[in-house]
Formats: C-alpha cells, structure tokens, sequence
C-alpha cells in the first residue's frame, strides 16, 4: 500500500511540473548591447570629394625658368598645413607653411627662415576635363573627344594661388599655379609654384624670387 501511494505522489508531482511548465511566461531575451562604432580619424577621399584639415612636408628651392642648374645652390625643407574643400568640380584651399632655406642666394648673417599663407582656387581635373562633344556638319551626329579613362578618373586638382611670403628682410606678394594629387587613400602630393616680389630689398638680396616647392601631405 504505501508503495502505490508513493507512485501516485510521484505521478501527481510529474504532472504539475509539467503544467506549470506550460503555463509558465517564457524569460525575457538577455539584451545584447551592440558594440560600439569605431570612429573615424579621415574620411576617404572620391572623385567628388576629399575635404578636411591636412599637414606635411615639402621640399622646395628658388630658380629661374629656362636656366641649367637652377637648384645647384641648395634648396629649402619645410612644412605646411591648411584646410581644403574638394567637392564636385570645385577645389579651394587656405595653407600655411615655414622652412628653413638653404640655398646660397642669401647673403651672409641674413636669417634663413621663410613662411607664407596662399589661398588656391581651382578645380577637380575630372570635371574639368569632362566628355564634351565635337561640333556638328548637317546630319552628322556629335562625335564625342576621346579622353582616358585613367586621365578622366584622376584624383587630381589643378590650381591658382595667391598670397603673401615672409623673409626676414621683407614680406613679398605672390601668385602662382600648382596641382594637387591623391596618391593613396588621404596621402596628396602636392606640386606648387610661386612667383614673389619683394619690392625694395637691401643691396645683395634679391627683389623676386620663383619658389617651388613639393609637399607630401596627409588629410585628416
């Protein structure tokens, strides 16, 4: 007798376990907080877009157009940094940059430092070049100018720029040209021409100079 009324207490707990277990809530879902996105330092650079503060390195010297040597005696090492804008057809750019100039055209105890502030306009060499097309003679249809692929996609950006360029002995304004260049993602090479006059200079340091200069720069 007691052996039946244990099997009939463990057949009894059995089945309330289970109907508990059928109408028990379901536990709510652990939450899982998804992990945070990385920021991003740069932002890559498009053929309609490479904006944002940047800053490098250059190498330059001082010459004249047409003459052998030009750069013989010496050149100069610097850096710059600045802002540029790049979106669409449009290129525009304020930089500021400094170096010490080694090349043998300053007189003797005249400090070598040089800095400068330009301002380039200009725009993207893709939509510059664009595709237009051919004129028209009575039937016959526009015939398109061939450009290349690779010329057309270039991340590129011809310029003008304007400014003003310190010596220690005065301050000269400047217009030039350049071009700048995406190399890898956010690393621009850029290739820059200045002429400066200076104006009224003591006997011995030159009135005008032609600056050229090559700078390596990384957009943030």
């Amino acid at each position: 007798m007691r052996r039946l009324l244990k099997i009939l207490a463990a057949a009894i707990g059995l089945l309330a376990g289970e109907a508990y277990a059928q109408t028990a809530p379901a536990p709510a879902p652990i939450a899982v907080k998804a992990p945070a996105k990385a920021y991003k330092l740069s932002s890559p650079c498009t053929p309609s877009s490479c904006s944002g503060f940047y800053g490098g390195f250059n190498l330059g010297g001082v010459g004249s157009f047409g003459t052998p040597g030009q750069f013989a005696g010496g050149g100069m090492i610097g850096g710059q940094a600045g802002y540029q804008f790049w979106s669409g057809p449009w290129f525009w750019a304020v930089e500021g940059f400094g170096g010490y100039d080694a090349t043998s055209g300053i007189a003797a105890g005249q400090p070598r430092w040089i800095a400068g502030q330009v301002v380039k306009l200009g725009g993207a060499l893709a939509g510059l070049l664009g595709a237009p097309t051919g004129p028209t003679s009575g039937t016959q249809s526009p015939v398109p100018i061939s450009v290349p692929t690779g010329l057309a996609n270039m991340l590129a950006a011809p310029y003008a720029q304007a400014g003003a360029v310190e010596r220690s002995w005065a301050t000269g304004w400047g217009v030039g040209t350049g071009i700048d260049v995406v190399l890898v993602q956010n690393w621009n090479l850029d290739l820059s021409y200045l002429y400066v006059n200076y104006g009224a200079v003591p006997v011995g340091l030159p009135s005008s100079e032609n600056l050229f200069r090559l700078g390596l720069n990384y957009k943030l």
